[in-house]
């Protein structure tokens, strides 16, 4: 079952959202200064690299790995979970998630990111999907299963897109 959600995971990968944040003066390009790179082949390479993002972020509430959420946030990212507002990724990962992974067991985790849909202009990417779970708790190892939304905003910046917005409900 692992396998196919995995599969779903990366098949269904994708964004929409709205988005007040202010744009960068410039994009950012991974193409040598000194040549211009097509715009097809940029938005393919974008939207691969949010795609891997994406699935990091999948990994890491999937395992209930913490660590490999690490690198995937802007240094002014927020974050809504519920109706919990967090100012930082640093507030969100001490004060709600850290302890709230901290009840389940990582060894059957699932978190599927499904019905994605993605949009980019220039630095900013933005989207909506649907999210699926299952955990079992540790204190009576009684299996939760679950779905929500998820709203997200990415920000290219100079090491790569970046998540500078997340709201889970």
């Amino acid at each position: 079952m692992r396998g196919t959600l995995f599969v779903l995971l990366l098949a269904a990968i994708g964004l929409i959202a709205g988005c007040t944040a202010e744009r960068p003066a410039s994009p950012v390009s991974s193409a040598p200064a000194h040549q211009e790179q097509d715009p097809e082949e940029q938005r393919k390479a974008d939207e691969r690299a949010i795609k891997a993002v994406l699935t990091l972020l999948s990994q890491g509430f999937a395992r209930l790995d913490v660590s490999k959420l690490e690198d995937l946030w802007a240094p002014t990212a927020t974050i809504i979970d519920d109706n919990i507002s967090f100012s930082s990724w640093e507030q969100y990962r001490d004060q709600h998630l850290k302890p709230e992974l901290a009840l389940y067991s990582s060894e059957d985790s699932e978190w599927v990111i499904a019905n994605a849909q993605m949009e980019i202009e220039g630095t900013l990417a933005w989207g909506q999907f649907h999210i699926f779970y299952a955990f079992t708790r540790l204190v009576d190892n009684q299996r939760i299963f679950g779905e929500g939304r998820g709203t997200i905003i990415f920000i290219k910046t100079s090491e790569g897109w970046k998540i500078l917005h997340l709201h889970l409900s």
